[in-house]
């Protein structure tokens, strides 16, 4: 261990500041690279519902490109190709060390399992002599903290993000997708189209006449539908959305940068989907969704009130359908006006 710049203590004192998932895992690396003497550290992130992994974190900056076989994921984004030893260490929950013999060959590259909750997450790819045991004692706090935070903010049933992690983050990330807008603009122009620019979206989905499943079923029958259509959820946006379950059968997605097409594309895709499943003992279920774009500099209660007005419009003509708030408000449905008051969902 390096000596020199920061101890064992010290490095977990630093990490021991975060205050919620995301900070802790984007400390990870960056305290690692002061902590050993590595050529390289890559977090490689598992992705959501696949055994795919992206690059979440690396130093020094664009190690990966002469260390990994980088490909193109089915949702579009890049992602790492997993070899023998990443799916050893996935299956088996243990280190492994190996020499290399790719762009960078005769390289030792040791992989250690993040695990969470009992939940792997991804790996760590360090390359380089490192001592293995005490790197092992390290992230063993890592991951024990990390579960204490997991637990913290995500709803204990679904598995998604909980409403307290929700109130907690969405003024920061509207401010980021305020930033994001900003940059969006070229210097001299005026701003690109909406329906190609790249920005973040909130929708509001709200599980259809979900009352009566639990008047007519049961709350068991009813948990489990929150569950499978929480499942379902996963497996249908993308890794790097935030999935929360914002109270009973209301859920909020907030997706990732995309233009507005492909956005409806893939919520749209979702309703169809859940449309045409069979849940055990009741049959079908379908969802009503409102979305907005959250790239404009408003504050996080007008955005949610905006969303959940474009709801209460699927909701009020026929259910099982996504409305965008900016369309019904383009063709005349919904009237534009200042929001002030406190969100009530359906």
């Amino acid at each position: 261990m390096r000596q020199d710049n920061i101890t064992l203590i010290e490095a977990i004192k630093r990490i021991a500041t975060a205050r919620n998932c995301k900070s802790l895992a984007l400390n990870l690396v960056p305290t690692l690279s002061l902590l050993i003497k590595a050529d390289a550290i890559i977090f490689l992130r598992l992705l959501r519902g696949d055994d795919a992994f992206e690059v979440a974190a690396e130093s020094p900056e664009n190690c990966k490109q002469s260390r990994l076989d980088i490909i193109k994921h089915a949702s579009g984004y890049p992602c790492v190709k997993s070899d023998s030893g990443m799916m050893d260490c996935w299956a088996r929950r243990e280190v492994m060390s190996e020499e290399t013999s790719g762009e960078i060959s005769g390289e030792i590259r040791h992989l250690f399992p993040i695990d969470i909750n009992n939940k792997f997450i991804g790996m760590l790819a360090i390359y380089g002599s490192i001592e293995v045991g005490c790197l092992q004692d390290f992230l063993y706090v890592y991951c024990n903290f990390m579960a204490v935070l997991d637990d913290n903010e995500h709803d204990t049933l679904t598995g998604l993000l909980n409403r307290k992690t929700f109130d907690l983050h969405i003024d920061a990330l509207i401010t980021d997708a305020g930033i994001k807008e900003a940059i969006s603009f070229d210097e001299g122009t005026e701003r690109r189209k909406e329906s190609d620019a790249k920005i973040d979206w909130l929708c509001i989905l709200d599980i259809d006449y979900f009352k009566r499943v639990n008047d007519q079923f049961g709350h068991i029958v009813g948990d489990e539908v929150l569950l499978l259509f929480s499942q379902k959820m996963k497996l249908a946006f993308r890794n790097n959305d935030m999935l929360f379950r914002y109270g009973g059968e209301e859920f909020i997605v907030v997706m990732a940068p995309t233009n507005e097409v492909d956005a409806m594309k893939v919520v749209e895709r979702f309703r169809q989907q859940l449309a045409l499943f069979e849940f055990p003992q009741i049959g079908r279920v379908t969802v009503s969704v409102g979305m907005v774009s959250i790239g404009s500099q408003e504050p996080a209660s007008t955005v949610l009130e905006l969303a959940d007005q474009a709801l209460y419009y699927a909701k009020e003509h026929g259910r099982n359908k996504v409305c965008n708030y900016h369309r019904l408000i383009e063709a005349g449905l919904l009237e534009e006006r200042n929001y002030a008051g406190a969100i009530e969902l359906f």
